[in-house]
């Protein structure tokens, strides 16, 4: 990891690259990294993307806090859980039919239906688009 770290301080002071950011690791390896620049008084991350949403939230156990608490900026990716949080339960989302990684998708379990259904419900009292609201 320490090699790595260094590459990236040598490509943001070669000027390639303005920030650096990364995308879905556990904790304590994006910490590792984070510590192992600090201490060599290199560039660290400024931003952290991972999977994150309404049936999704493992992120609030470990990343979230420790992001907040580094100031790190957070862009989570699949906010709508490849399209299954934006329409009813009983409708496939336009995404799910074209989109190659269908095969790896995981299913909304019993829980996560009943999240789903909790938030129409709230898209409806609102009347708000359901993007807006998952």
């Amino acid at each position: 990891m320490e090699e790595t770290m260094e590459a990236l301080h040598g490509m943001v002071k070669s000027g390639k690259v303005c920030y650096l950011g990364t995308s879905y690791m556990n904790t304590w390896r994006f910490v590792e990294m984070n510590v192992i620049a600090e201490k060599n008084e290199w560039i660290k991350f400024i931003a952290m993307q991972d999977l994150y949403n309404l049936v999704y939230r493992e992120e609030e156990r470990e990343m979230i806090p420790y992001l907040a608490y580094e100031g790190i900026g957070k862009v989570p990716y699949s906010p709508l859980e490849k399209g299954k949080l934006a329409c009813p339960l009983d409708e496939d989302a336009l995404r799910l039919t074209v989109d190659y990684s269908k095969p790896w998708s995981r299913s909304l379990s019993d829980a996560d239906k009943e999240i789903t259904q909790r938030a129409q419900k709230i898209v409806e009292q609102q009347d708000a688009p359901k993007a807006q609201i998952t």
